[in-house]
């Protein structure tokens, strides 16, 4: 009896001993897991940190090529270092790309209410100030652009007026006016052109539900101001036949690299001086 109480007794140490070394293993397994996660969380968010370090100075660095870029009157594909731009912590390579590209077709940002847009007729350096041969073909202006969610657009709540700028010192103004909805009054209905609805127009990325019609615009015009009355909107431009449009500032392309290999790009464009509206777009008043 005592020497099978025993060898129950050792069964019962054996598999109790058996539990233990299985728990054991489990709680190890488990820290191990725990400790093995916090490494990983750690090491992650330190990379995650580091990126976000790297983007922020190759980001830094694209925008100082921008500001040396606005500041010089070179084109072409320029070095930092041939920028004027020193070395810069964490960045290993910079260039700048300044060009004056001639396009077919032009989009203005949006254009608010009672302001102006100013587009250039003629080739125009901006060194001398002195402007070049003007613009022959046919101009055709887009405006209007359904809201968000809208798949559509009434031309009635826009009217543009246009002023030419043209010959010679003193230069010439002549006016029109492209108003369906009656929004203000002109001195004389001889100025005013209509501004039919018709198949939405794509330039770009835009989308214009407004064409204003073949305008006899001036001979040798320099300058193109739109005023923007009612609702504001883009303006849109076309080459008639598909010609070049005039030039109307230069494009600037950006681009920084990190040490660690982040690379950061910054399209900008700046276009000629805007004229301000108070100078020539006087004329028309609205009605409200």
């Amino acid at each position: 009896m005592n020497g099978g109480s025993y060898n129950n007794s050792m069964k019962i140490l054996k598999k109790q001993d058996g539990q233990i070394l299985l728990i054991v293993v489990m709680l190890f397994a488990l820290s191990l897991t725990i400790v093995m996660s916090v490494s990983f969380k750690s090491i992650t968010e330190s990379q995650i940190t580091k990126l976000e370090e790297e983007s922020q100075r190759a980001l830094a660095a694209a925008e100082a090529g921008v500001e040396a870029a606005l500041k010089s009157s070179e084109t072409g594909v320029k070095s930092f270092s041939e920028l004027g731009i020193p070395s810069l912590e964490g960045i290993q390579a910079g260039s700048v790309t300044i060009a004056s590209v001639q396009l077919t077709t032009f989009t203005t940002p949006i254009v608010v209410a009672d302001d102006t847009y100013t587009f250039y007729m003629a080739d125009y350096n901006t060194e001398t100030g002195v402007f070049g041969s003007s613009y022959t073909e046919n101009l055709n202006v887009y405006y209007g652009q359904p809201d968000p969610g809208q798949t559509s657009y009434d031309c009635r709540q826009n009217a543009l007026e246009l002023t030419f700028i043209s010959g010679a010192s003193p230069y010439t103004t002549t006016r029109y006016l492209a108003d369906i909805g009656s929004l203000v009054t002109i001195p004389s209905s001889s100025d005013k052109v209509g501004s039919p609805l018709g198949a939405a127009k794509i330039i770009g990325s835009d989308q214009f539900w407004c064409t204003i019609p073949a305008i006899i615009k001036p001979s040798n015009s320099k300058l193109l101001l739109i005023r923007v009355i009612g609702k504001d909107t883009r303006i849109g431009f076309e080459g008639g036949g598909g010609a070049n449009l005039p030039v109307q500032g230069k494009t600037i392309t950006s681009e920084a690299q990190s040490t660690g290999g982040v690379k950061k790009k910054i399209y900008f464009f700046q276009s000629y001086s805007q004229i301000p509206a108070s100078l020539y777009t006087t004329i028309f008043n609205s009605i409200n």
